[in-house]
């Protein structure tokens, strides 16, 4: 009998928010990696078209990965720094503060931001 080799089907770049009731499912959790393509992915919809919906949906959903598996790189600094600056540029002030909040949760753990986030850019800013 042959040898039967099973492949897990690769997870999604971007998956919808759901509020959790309790801890996910291992394989519904994507990996810091996939998070980072997911944030370059969110970055450059929100410049071709501000769809605000899609990226608050899609950057909460990344926190909530990031926050079930208790990372706090430089990655999970840089998503809520984003998710930000795009509540900043929607006038979303509640999101904002959430935002706000966690990055200050992170900074006091001592996570520095060093990942490049010059792709969301403000209306009128000129660079």
């Amino acid at each position: 009998m042959r040898d039967i080799l099973t492949v897990a089907p690769p997870k999604p770049c971007s998956r919808e928010f759901l509020r959790l009731t309790a801890l996910p499912a291992l394989e519904d959790v994507r990996p810091p990696g996939l998070l980072a393509e997911s944030l370059a992915l969110v970055k450059a919809r929100w410049v071709q078209d501000h769809d605000y919906a899609y990226a608050c949906a899609q950057l909460k959903s990344i926190r909530q990965d990031l926050t079930v598996q208790h990372v706090t790189s430089p990655l999970a600094v840089g998503v809520y720094e984003t998710h930000a600056r795009v509540a900043l540029e929607a006038g979303d002030w509640a999101e904002f503060r959430q935002c706000h909040a966690g990055l200050l949760r992170l900074w006091a753990d001592g996570a520095d931001e060093v990942v490049p986030v010059s792709s969301v850019r403000c209306p009128g800013r000129v660079e």
